[in-house]
């Protein structure tokens, strides 16, 4: 009974194994992607709400930034809205306000937002608005429209005795101003005009002047300008050749007004403080000083153009490489095949080897003889 017992468990664990799972069909259809289930539609009036109450003092409610800054909201792609208010709500932009702004914020409060922004009307162009806030020069250029009607419009004067302040060193005209404020140039009406502007203004003020073209004012029958040019060779040092400074805390003289000039040279004499300049105006007599000036009335100023680099930044000049000119190559001369070598004759060989044949036949012939000699020599020896 136990053998049958022991045969049937066999079998069945013999069929069992030899059960194989068969393999599952693939199928041809491809498999559907999983559903992306779209976001929800932004609210845009509870955006333009939280707008009201978050937003509007630096993006304005309209979308519009309130300074150079500040970027425009309006019209902008409602993804990109959402991915910068997310990143600043996740620290990966680090600006302080919008940071604590946003962290209150939830999802939906972000995307009703910029919903809300991204519907709006873009913004009209404000660059030269923008310009206006931002650019030095054009902040220089309004405020220069205080001193227009004495110093024309561009820095040109053209009343006697006004100076010129087209072209001029920006760093001088700061200076030249402080000394107004402070009385030591005896100027009344100076001496109040932008009393309060801060430093910041009048360094715009001398950009928009140091940038502007000047014109030679006319110069008076007055002074000996060839013997102007002789006492200038001090003046040379520190106001460049010919009037040109190259420093920018050194006026240009070149072109300026000659009455201008006669009475700030003067001036050195009494109340302006300068050391050289005293120093040297002091061995100068009245005369001097009118020849002097007429020389620096009767140069050119300093004409920039555009993309010229002004020399008192100290800068080199670019240097403009000009092209080289192409030569042309030159025709390529295929060389003449070389003659070949010449055979060497074998003439003399031929002519040389019969000679050496009969040279070697004489001499064994000599041997041969010289052999028998003394073979027959030594056979008479043996007789004796």
């Amino acid at each position: 009974m136990k053998p049958i017992l022991f045969g049937l468990v066999l079998s069945l664990a013999l069929l069992g194994c030899g059960k194989e799972k068969e393999p599952t069909a693939k199928s041809s259809v491809p498999e559907k992607p999983p559903a992306v289930t779209a976001a929800p539609a932004a609210d845009i009036a509870a955006g333009k709400a939280l707008a009201e109450t978050t937003c509007k003092a630096c993006h304005g409610l309209d979308g519009k930034g309130a300074g150079p800054a500040i970027p425009h909201l309006a019209a902008q792609r409602e993804r990109s809205l959402v991915a910068s208010l997310k990143e600043y709500k996740d620290g990966k932009r680090t600006h302080s306000g919008l940071r604590d702004i946003v962290a209150k914020m939830t999802d939906a409060d972000i995307r009703n937002i910029a919903g809300y922004y991204a519907a709006q009307p873009p913004v009209a162009n404000t660059v030269a608005l923008d310009m206006a806030h931002s650019n030095p020069y054009e902040q220089g250029k309004k405020l220069a429209e205080a001193c227009a009607k004495c110093h024309g419009a561009d820095g040109n004067a053209t009343a006697r005795g006004t100076p010129s302040l087209a072209g001029q060193q920006p760093t001088y005209l700061i200076a030249a101003i402080h000394e107004y404020h402070r009385g030591e140039r005896a100027k009344g009406s100076m001496k109040s005009t932008m009393g309060d502007s801060d430093r910041l203004e009048l360094e715009n003020l001398a950009a928009y002047y140091s940038a502007q073209t000047p014109v030679q004012r006319p110069v008076p029958a007055r002074g000996d300008v060839a013997t102007g040019e002789k006492l200038s060779t001090m003046c040379g040092g520190c106001h460049g050749a010919k009037g040109v400074s190259r420093d920018a805390a050194t006026p240009s003289l070149a072109g300026q007004d000659f009455d201008y000039l006669l009475k700030a040279t003067k001036a050195y004499w009494t109340t302006r403080k300068s050391w050289g300049m005293q120093r040297y105006v002091a061995g100068l007599g009245e005369k001097d000083v009118e020849n002097i000036v007429a020389y620096y009335a009767a140069q050119k100023p300093l004409e920039l153009k555009l993309g010229e680099i002004p020399p008192w930044t100290g800068l080199p000049e670019p240097t403009v490489r000009e092209p080289k000119p192409k030569v042309k190559p030159e025709p390529k001369v295929k060389p003449e095949p070389a003659a070949p070598p010449a055979k060497r004759s074998t003439a003399k060989r031929t002519t040389a080897r019969p000679a050496a044949k009969a040279s070697t036949a004489k001499a064994t012939t000599a041997k041969t003889s010289t052999a028998k000699k003394s073979s027959v020599r030594d056979r008479l020896r043996r007789k004796r």
